[in-house]
């Protein structure tokens, strides 16, 4: 009898498929998963036990390629001017967009870098 009712606890509500302990069940992706954190619309799946390092990775490259992105431009626009090679006026109009759009980005970047590199220690 005990094994019974120890079965049906470690049965999903959802899905009705055995789940093993700290699985939980994501509605987006309709399936339980391992140590689930959340659902990720960018990698298009669930961080969980089996994709935490891809995803720490996929954070830190991205907050890198955007410091790269802005050195490279603020290099261009205030560093090389005297060489000839700045931007034209749509070259400044693309750089302070840029600048806009990528603070925003690069700060939760920042956040989940660190969140993560603290949780693999």
């Amino acid at each position: 009898m005990k094994g019974l009712k120890l079965e049906k606890e470690n049965e999903c509500g959802k899905c009705n498929k055995w789940k093993p302990e700290r699985a939980h069940h994501c509605r987006i992706c309709e399936r339980c998963v391992l140590i689930m954190d959340h659902h990720c619309p960018w990698m298009g799946n669930c961080v969980g036990y089996h994709n935490l390092k891809p995803f720490f990775l996929y954070c830190f490259f991205s907050f890198m390629a955007f410091v790269n992105y802005f050195v490279v431009l603020i290099d261009r626009e205030f560093i090389s001017k005297e060489n000839k090679n700045s931007f034209s006026k749509l070259g400044e109009l693309c750089f302070w967009f840029a600048l806009i759009v990528e603070i925003p980005m690069c700060l939760p970047l920042i956040n989940f870098s660190f969140d993560y590199f603290i949780s693999f220690y």
